[in-house]
Formats: structure tokens, sequence, C-alpha cells
């Protein structure tokens, strides 16, 4: 049993495939770099700016194309995702159960260099549920769920949903007046 177990040790590493390149690699670095989500039946989303600062723009359904901060979480998320997203393992052909024609999402990164944009489809999870169908330019993949999933949250979940956005750091004053009475909070 010892043989075996060292024997399975000094093999386990070249038993491994080797590691993939992320697919977006310097997309959360760079503060020029713009993601388009778009995804059927759902107005188009825009975020920019990843590297500091995000703002989306959520475009369509009679919306104005205004910039809105993003959620903290989902600006962790994304950011996570962009820069950890690698493929797990290339497939040779795609089938219908893929659910790539139509995606479930395209996203598109643009870099503010002159590189080309690259793009990304989901599609449905993998029968284990641990990975997510993908197409890129070089044919199909398998994705982590985690990761994909950070690209598929609702719309509203991804807009900062706070009324105020308040510094914890700065020295706060807030005053409530109602006709009869004020409340005074510092």
């Amino acid at each position: 049993v010892d043989v075996v177990l060292l024997v399975t040790l000094l093999l386990w590493p070249a038993a491994r495939p080797p590691a993939q390149a992320p697919l977006f690699p310097r997309a959360a670095a760079d503060p020029g770099a713009i993601l388009e989500l778009r995804r059927p039946g759902e107005p188009a989303l825009s975020l920019t700016g990843l590297s500091r600062n995000p703002t989306v723009t959520i475009a369509g359904a009679g919306r104005a194309a205004t910039p809105e901060p993003l959620a903290h979480d989902a600006e962790v998320a994304l950011r996570a995702a962009l820069t950890a997203l690698e493929p797990r393992r290339r497939l040779r052909s795609g089938r219908p159960e893929y659910g790539l024609s139509p995606p479930a999402a395209e996203l598109v990164v643009r870099s503010s260099a002159s590189a080309p944009a690259v793009s990304l489809w989901l599609g449905n999870l993998t029968p284990l549920g641990d990975g997510r169908y993908a197409r890129d330019q070089r044919g199909i993949l398998v994705v982590d769920r985690e990761l994909s999933d950070a690209f598929l949250r609702p719309l509203s979940h991804l807009r900062d949903a706070r009324i105020f956005a308040l510094d914890p750091a700065q020295p706060l004053s807030v005053t409530v007046s109602a006709p009869s009475s004020q409340l005074v909070l510092e």
C-alpha cells in the first residue's frame, strides 16, 4: 500500500492537465477596460473602469444610458471572475444541450489598448453542475460555475442600491425634519 501511495504522489502532478491561461488576463487591472454584458430579452449592460471606481450603465427598455455606481459585492465578484476565469477543459465540438445557440449571456471585454475585443458566450451548466459550457474565439470550453455565475446575476443586483453613498471615515451629521419636530444625528 505504501508503494502505491508513493507512486501515486510522484505521478499525480503529471496526470493533471496543465493550467490554462485566464480568458481575460488584464481586464480587471486595466482602468479603461469595458465589459459589455448582453443577455437575451434584457437591456444591455456596460461596466467601465473595473480597476477603480467602476460604473454600470444599463441601456435599453426605455432607460436612459446613465452611469451608476456598481454595488461593492458585484464589483468584487466581477473583478475576481474576470481575473480568474479560465477554461477548465476544451471540447472538440458543440451540442445543442450546451445552450450556446443562443447563449444565456455574451461577455465582450474591450481593452483601453489597441488589442481586439475578446468575446465569451455562456451557456448551460454541465451535467454535474460544477461548470458551465462556454464558447470563445477558439471553440467550446467549460468554465468554473462559481466564476461564470457572477455574470448571470440579475441586473438589479449589480447597481448600488444605497440611497446615499456614505464614507465611514468622514464625519456625518443628519437632520430629519418634520413640521412639528426635528431630529439631528451627529
